[in-house]
This record gives structure tokens, C-alpha cells and sequence, in this order.
């Protein structure tokens, strides 16, 4: 099997950068309509009279306990996004590695030319 050449590499490094930040940029869109919904959740509760309490942390607790779905979907989509986040970093170091790696070999071959590596 031929070893992958490093065209192929920075092929697959920037393929593998633009499939994470178009994920990136879907899972956003995810949590956005997540807190969206939890939003619209809570001023619901709280605009049809079902939050009653006679101090704050009751309130709230009843308003957690009205919204769980849309709290627990707010918690997964902010778990995706940040693996989504990680698989992004990790493919920009990849393009990085590979542009000093390049970087490098083009100044090899340099200071071979004049002669100063043996």
C-alpha cells in the first residue's frame, strides 16, 4: 500500500476542518432553538399563572420542574456542541501541524540548496 502523500494529507486536513465547522455551525443551530424553546417554555409557565409560590426558590423550583424536557434538551445540546467544538480544535491543529510541517521541508530544501544541510 503507497504511503499518503502530503497533498493528500492537507486534502484530508482541510476536508476534515470544513466537515467540523459546518457540524459546529448545525449543532449551534441546535442549541439556539433549544434555549429558544426553554425560553418560550418558562415565559409560558410563567405567563398562565402555574408558577405560584410565595418566595423565589419555590418559584423556581416549580419553573425547573415545568420546563425539564426542555431543560434536559438545552443540556444535550450543549454536550454535542462542545464535541463538536473539540473535533473542530483538534482538525485546526491538524491544518496547523501540516502548514508548519511544509514550513519546514520548504526550508530544508532552502538551506540544502545552499549547501548547509548535509
Amino acid at each position: 500500500m503507497m504511503a499518503e502523500t502530503r497533498e493528500d494529507q492537507i486534502k484530508r486536513a482541510y476536508e476534515d476542518l470544513r466537515t467540523a465547522r459546518i457540524e459546529m455551525h448545525e449543532v449551534s443551530e441546535r442549541d439556539l432553538a433549544a434555549r429558544t424553546a426553554l425560553k418560550q417554555k418558562e415565559a409560558a409557565l410563567l405567563l398562565s399563572g402555574a408558577i405560584i409560590g410565595k418566595n423565589a426558590e419555590t418559584r423556581d423550583a416549580q419553573l425547573k420542574e415545568g420546563c425539564k424536557g426542555e431543560l434536559e434538551a438545552v443540556e444535550a445540546a450543549r454536550l454535542e456542541k462542545a464535541e463538536a467544538q473539540l473535533r473542530m480544535d483538534l482538525a485546526g491543529i491538524r491544518v496547523q501541524e501540516l502548514q508548519w510541517l511544509i514550513r519546514n521541508d520548504q526550508a530544508t530544501a532552502d538551506l540544502d540548496a545552499r549547501g548547509y544541510v548535509t
